[in-house]
């Protein structure tokens, strides 16, 4: 069993590193943190480095058609709502420039 820290098993799999790959252990009784993980992601892109570099990337096309939907707020967020608009519009505002 490896003994590693929670965040650490998560960033050593959004990296693609194994656990076993990782070399020292920093923690505490020899368990893996993520600052051991980091450092095993700095060295593993020295390899990758002779690989051919990826392609470029797709432009963005952006079109006019845009569409919505409506959402039906909750009974909760229309009263916030109604509250928020009734606080700004009937106290007085008095703006310094």
């Amino acid at each position: 069993r490896i003994f590693a820290s929670p965040y650490a098993k998560k960033l050593a799999a959004e990296l693609g590193i194994t656990l076993d790959k990782v070399g020292t252990a920093s923690g505490d009784m020899g368990r893996i943190v993520a600052a051991d993980v980091i450092k095993a992601s700095q060295e593993k892109p020295k390899a990758a480095d002779t690989k051919a570099s990826p392609a470029a990337p797709k432009p963005v096309v952006i079109t006019g058609d845009r569409t919505y939907e409506d959402i039906p707020v909750s009974m909760m967020r229309e009263i916030i709502g109604k509250r928020l608009s009734e606080s700004k519009f009937t106290s007085p505002h008095f703006y310094v420039t």
